[in-house]
């Protein structure tokens, strides 16, 4: 079955495959040297993503020009992998997150948020991220009421403040 097919067709798909292998090797090479969590996802997302499109690609440029049988699993393939690689790197970081705010003391967290790095170590960075990833979480998960109070005593302010001064100064006796 193999024997007739193109070679226009076999070595496309051979050059996939064997760029997907090299991709993985790289990926897996970067992620033993990475010592830091955040970076680690990336080449996850990213590299492990890539190779496996170009592996689905060679499947499906072979099941095509097969012709004896429908290459739709590979499409399925192809989106479950579109839908899952982020929301599996999300998960990752917001664990990683919770954990690094879990285990802070709670100033610590404040102090982080308010201050710049001082070092340049791959784990404060890694703190001051998580920190940043936290307060942007806490704020998106604000009642709305809170959001509706803080707006109408914004509102009131103003007015508080312009009856303030348009109140006569009260009468004080000559000395």
């Amino acid at each position: 079955m193999m024997d007739t097919l193109s070679p226009w067709i076999v070595i496309p798909a051979s050059v996939l495959i064997v760029a997907s292998g090299l991709l993985v090797l790289a990926a897996s090479i970067g992620m033993v040297r990475v010592s830091s969590f955040l970076p680690r996802t990336h080449t996850q997302a990213i590299i492990y993503s890539t190779a496996l499109w170009a592996l689905l690609l060679a499947s499906l440029l072979l099941t095509f020009s097969l012709k004896d049988r429908t290459f739709l699993h590979e499409i399925l393939i192809g989106i479950f992998i579109f839908i899952t690689s982020p929301v599996s790197t999300i998960l990752l970081v917001r664990s990683f997150v919770l954990r690094e705010e879990r285990d802070s003391p709670p100033d610590d967290s404040v102090t982080i948020a308010v201050t710049p790095v001082a070092d340049a170590s791959e784990e404060g960075k890694d703190r001051k991220a998580a920190s940043d990833v936290a307060s942007i979480e806490a704020e998106l998960e604000m009642e709305p009421d809170q959001d509706q109070d803080q707006d109408q005593d914004q509102k009131n302010e103003p007015d508080a403040q312009a009856t303030r001064r348009t109140r006569p100064a009260p009468d004080l006796p000559d000395t």
